[in-house]
């Protein structure tokens, strides 16, 4: 059984990314690479999954293009090409001019810490393949598209057109080798296969012959772990990432039970892919679904929120923004307070070269992410649900950042409000927040923002012109603020305070009427844009 905690998803470049604006990594050492490591060591953090591989190979490989080769490349599609200054030139440095295998070095001192080390391989990575020739884009991807991709049947225009197709057997066993050679290479306790990076996986309409062919190279995978656990002595674990919605797996091509039942899986991770961290996934459902098979469960998180995809205010804009330690904290409470075995990081990385150092291990009310103070605070912290409670922790309605052919992203915001003929109830508008592992004690309270007025407009005023609820439980209106990080709406926000006997557990309903008595506006409709609740426990 996997200890509970933290999976660290480290990004295949994020490390090189890091040394762009230094050295270039001409002078980073075996010293440089293990102290990247050791600023995880004593925080919640149990087990590391390394990216090895996306549509390049972050290590030295003879089945994929390593970003060390591709600093070398001098022409490409005919057109002469420089990448120097890039994630290439560093890799070259560290690898080829250095000498220091990075994943080995960083293997090895995972394990001194007592942290597990994985790799993770990112199947259908589709970064930047419209604008090739690129130091991202490998020769033998954009030598293939019209071959490969899982759109052949027009022109490619999409952003998921160049994905590659699943279906076709050279894909499949041009992973299975790369795979192979990387545990050839290093010994781990498990790898990850990333279906996040990226969920169309095969032709338009194919999904669900697909579902079969997946299933296959699930086991084929499998077969081959079975293999290597003879040779390193030890189980080779095998994590599989996607959809955090069933039924949208199984309308993509992967059928996540049968693989359960089959004995294929050893953890699955029920993940955003993006745009936003998703604070409502169905945890609970995936462990109830997946218990009968002994297969653990982890919730991932983002380091990106976002309230809606629709364009909202004015200018119309999608709003998304970096998370802060509060709202993080809460986006964890909701994942572990639904039983997910595992909280997984993804993309919670800075490309600045400052780390976590001895120096900045000290408590600290840090809300910003990126900064090691803040940092430390939240992988301290984020892996238990008791230390969580002692925490701020804001919740914010975010949505479902993707979705299969035919169907829209699920999104509860903007929402419209509908105006009220005199003496007339008007239709109540419903909102769901989870807000999982909220004490007793906290002091709790709604945030709405609000568009469609403006402060001081005649007759309108939020405590007469709403009648608000949350569970069923009338909620006080305090006042309006201003919105603090991450910034998410342009509209007024509007404060409610949520008496202690609304906490029903980890799901809050929030029932919005518009009072008809109240108000010279009471006709004009007005838009919800944003929502969160935010507990904060008593000192």
């Amino acid at each position: 059984m996997l200890k509970r905690g933290i999976i660290f998803n480290e990004d295949g470049d994020h490390f090189l990314n890091t040394r762009l604006k230094t050295d270039m990594g001409r002078e980073v050492d075996e010293e440089t690479l293990l102290a990247f490591i050791d600023q995880y060591k004593n925080t919640d953090i149990t087990d590391l999954f390394l990216c090895v591989s996306a549509m390049m190979s972050s290590f030295p490989s003879k089945e994929k293009t390593f970003y060390g080769d591709k600093y070398l490349v001098k022409e490409e599609m005919g057109k002469a090409v420089d990448y120097s200054g890039t994630v290439c030139e560093v890799a070259y440095h560290i690898w080829v001019e250095n000498g220091l295998d990075m994943y080995g070095i960083w293997i090895r001192r995972c394990r001194e810490n007592g942290i597990a080390p994985w790799l993770s391989f990112r199947l259908n990575d589709a970064h930047i393949q419209f604008d090739v020739p690129n130091f991202l884009v490998p020769k033998e991807y954009y030598e293939h598209f019209e071959e490969n991709s899982r759109v052949r049947h027009r022109r490619q225009m999409q952003y998921f057109d160049r994905c590659r197709d699943f279906e076709l057997p050279k894909v499949r066993e041009e992973w299975l080798a790369h795979i192979e050679e990387a545990l050839e290479r290093y010994d781990v306790e498990g790898i990850e296969l990333d279906l996040q990076r990226e969920l169309w996986c095969f032709r338009i309409g194919r999904e669900r012959a697909g579902a079969q062919v997946m299933t296959e190279f699930i086991g084929a995978v499998k077969a081959l772990l079975k293999r290597y656990e003879s040779r390193v002595g030890h189980r080779i674990q095998l994590a599989v990432r996607a959809h955090p919605n069933p039924v949208t797996c199984c309308e993509f091509g992967f059928d996540i039970l049968e693989w359960a039942k089959r004995g294929y899986l050893d953890l699955y991770i029920a993940a955003p892919r993006w745009a936003t961290s998703d604070n409502d996934m169905p945890i609970r459902l995936w462990k109830q679904m997946l218990e009968p098979y002994g297969v653990p469960v982890a919730g991932g998180a983002e380091i990106l929120l976002g309230a809606s995809p629709k364009p909202t205010g004015n200018p119309p804009k999608v709003m998304r923004a970096v998370n802060t330690v509060e709202t993080a904290f809460g986006t964890a409470a909701n994942i572990l307070e639904q039983g997910a075995d595992k909280l997984y990081l993804f993309n919670y990385m800075s490309f600045e070269q400052e780390m976590i150092t001895p120096q900045t291990r000290r408590d600290t009310k840090e809300n910003d992410l990126f900064k090691p103070e803040g940092m430390l605070h939240f992988l301290a912290n984020a892996g238990d649900t008791e230390r969580i409670a002692h925490v701020p922790r804001r919740y914010i309605l975010t949505y479902t950042d993707t979705a299969s052919l035919g169907h829209e992203k699920s999104a509860q915001l903007p929402r419209t409000l509908a105006g009220t003929a005199a003496g007339m109830p008007g239709e109540p508008m419903f909102l769901r927040i989870a807000a999982g592992g909220i004490g007793e004690t906290d002091e709790v309270t709604l945030n709405l923002g609000i568009e469609g007025v403006s402060e001081g407009e005649d007759g309108w005023n939020a405590g007469d012109a709403l009648r608000v609820y949350v569970n069923s439980v009338p909620v006080p209106f305090l006042g309006t603020c201003e919105p603090t990080p991450p910034v998410l709406t342009r509209s007024r926000i509007y404060t409610f305070r949520i008496p202690k006997e609304a906490n029903a557990g980890d799901v809050w309903i929030v029932e919005i009427h518009r009072e008809s008595e109240y108000g010279v506006r009471k006709e004009t409709p007005i838009t919800i844009d944003y929502a969160d609740i935010c507990a904060v426990p008593k000192e």
